[in-house]
């Protein structure tokens, strides 16, 4: 093993690179190794031992880690800070690799993420981690922003939380995750984070392995996954969007004996072929397809209602009426008689009364129809808690309306376009806010969105609708959570130009559970749809993908296991 390591390396590294050896496994010999200075290329090897690790050390340029085996070099994330965080987009051209380290859960492990790779797609770096062992994981490692490279040969031993986190928010330099979403998807290159050829173990009940969004782009394939999915978040997540694009295959995906997934795909183009499920239940849903802002209000985005305009939405109003009762996910129209399910699918919106410290674009005031009878329309539940359910009285209005396709869902590039500009002035008198700003370009009925953009804080963001324009200021209903003005709103103000959403299908083939029975895409909202958003059963065209294993190590020589999976069979199938 640690002779092929050292092919690849010298395959990789530049010839004269330097190797410094750490006096010891401990923060300070590894930190004083890499001070020596070590500059890029160089390897610093950290010898046999166990050492807990209080403060992270920043790695700032091309320097790699090789450790004496995952048996023998230990580093104990403790005192609840990272281990490391890696800067790949300080330099270019350069290959940086994490190698034979079991990193290890210490007496107060961080919470947040065990170490970062931060970087980016454009700068033709790749930062590889081979043979490691993330043991007791109880939050992401790594936490990967912005950086391309692959994890090969690794195992993970997951107690909690989440196992890999992936964002791509500045693909080609561009802010807000829009430059992956321009961005066409080459499913043939490695210009994604990948995993292959490894171990994933998860504690108790199933969860999800991955999580993304940001823009995120990431592969898994040839690897062995217990108790846990692959999961790809949508615009709920935030202004700075889902889900660019995810290719799972030859993935053994073990459940937990009632799982009822091994994909959920909130947004992205999921690419999945030869995977297979064992454990799992029923496990029809193979790859679960969803759009939670059907059921969910998403700073700043909104709900997918039937009328929001970032959505693609059916322009006729099926139903309207007013409530003769209902209560919290129901409405009772004791004046109607309509066809049983005929509405599943559909979105009911109550058209009066807004709350008190929400607007039109902002009140959670809509549902999406799980069910009816003849008298009776029950949405789904809310997602995620941050705004209550729909609720109906007695004399509500309300209305029904359909999404053709949701911003953002799945198997669909978006394109939002926008222009910045800047408040000099800004007040709040209940609800409407007014903005002072000379030659802003603003019309009436313009979308904005309105926030503190300028420090990238998704959740301080809001979309508003311009109702009242003068020469030199312009109005919007502003919703400030509590009724009350908040100075973050003062800041960039971007108006929309557009929504431009193109297909770019999900498609899957081979799939197949442990009894050999065939496992499709199971979409969850009635606006994604089979043979449009997503193909059943058919190879994606011009699809051939990249060679397995990614680089020059062998993947055969890893015999890593768990349980009764085993890498080996799965490359060898």
């Amino acid at each position: 093993m640690k002779a092929l390591l050292l092919i690849l390396l010298l395959s990789v590294l530049p010839v004269r690179a330097a190797t410094i050896n750490a006096a010891s496994a401990s923060r300070a010999h590894v930190g004083a190794a890499y001070a020596t200075p070590a500059v890029d290329g160089d390897v610093i090897v950290i010898p046999s031992g166990t050492a807990s690790w209080a403060t992270k050390l920043d790695v700032t340029n091309a320097v790699s880690f090789i450790g004496a085996g995952t048996a023998s070099t230990i580093l104990l994330c403790d005192s609840n800070t990272p281990l490391f965080e890696f800067y790949t987009a300080n330099f270019t051209g350069k290959t940086q690799i994490v190698a034979e380290i079991q990193f290890a859960a210490g007496t107060t492990p961080s919470s947040a993420a065990w170490w970062y790779v931060h970087g980016c797609n454009t700068n033709n770096n790749r930062f590889i981690t081979s043979n490691m062992w993330f043991n007791g994981t109880t939050a992401p490692c790594p936490f990967v922003i912005g950086a391309v490279g692959v994890m090969k040969s690794n195992r993970w031993d997951i107690t909690s939380n989440i196992g890999l986190y992936i964002y791509h928010q500045n693909w080609n330099g561009e802010l807000y995750s829009r430059g992956s979403f321009y961005d066409p998807v080459d499913y043939n290159s490695d210009e994604f984070w990948m995993v292959e050829g490894s171990i994933v173990n998860g504690s108790g009940a199933a969860y999800a392995f991955t999580d993304a969004y940001r823009g995120a782009r990431y592969w898994v394939r040839y690897t062995a996954i217990t108790n846990r999915w692959l999961e790809a978040h949508g615009t709920e997540s935030g202004f700075v969007g889902g889900t660019r694009a995810v290719v799972s295959d030859h993935n053994i995906f073990h459940g937990d004996g009632s799982s009822t997934y091994a994909h959920n795909m909130r947004s992205a183009t999921l690419i999945a072929f030869s995977n297979r499920v064992h454990n799992a239940g029923s496990a029809a849903n193979f790859g679960h397809l969803d759009s939670y802002r059907k059921v969910y209000w998403a700073a700043p985005w909104g709900q997918a209602n039937g009328e929001n305009p970032i959505d693609g939405n059916d322009a006729t109003i099926y139903a309207t009426g007013r409530a003769s009762g209902g209560g919290e996910k129901f409405l009772v129209d004791s004046t109607k008689s309509w066809t049983p399910m005929q509405w599943v699918g559909y979105q009911l919106t109550r058209t009066n009364p807004l709350n008190a410290d929400k607007t039109a674009l902002t009140d959670f005031r809509s549902g999406y129809i799980s069910s009816n009878s003849a008298t009776v329309i029950t949405v789904a539940n809310s997602i995620g808690g941050a705004f209550p359910n729909i609720y109906f009285t007695n004399n509500d209005d309300y209305r029904i309306l359909r999404v053709d396709q949701a911003f953002d869902q799945p198997g669909v590039k978006d394109n939002v376009q926008w222009t910045w500009r800047k408040n000099s002035a800004l007040t709040v008198s209940a609800n409407v806010a007014t903005a002072t700003m000379s030659a802003h370009g603003f019309t009436t009925g313009d979308h904005i969105i309105v926030g503190d953009l300028i420090v990238g804080v998704a959740e301080l963001t809001t979309m508003a609708q311009i109702t009242v324009v003068n020469e030199n200021s312009y109005t919007f209903p502003l919703y400030t959570a509590n009724g009350t003005a908040s100075a973050q709103y003062e800041g960039w103000v971007s108006k929309i130009l557009t929504y431009n959403q193109g297909l770019d299908p999900c498609y899957e083939w081979g799939n197949k559970r442990s009894d050999e029975a065939d496992l499709d895409f199971a979409p969850s909202a009635a606006f994604i749809r089979a043979d449009e958003h997503y193909y059943n059963d058919t190879v994606k065209p011009g699809y051939t993908g990249i060679p397995f294993p990614w680089g020059s190590e062998s993947a055969a020589t890893h015999n890593l296991s768990v349980g009764t999976l085993n890498v080996n069979n799965l490359i060898e199938r």
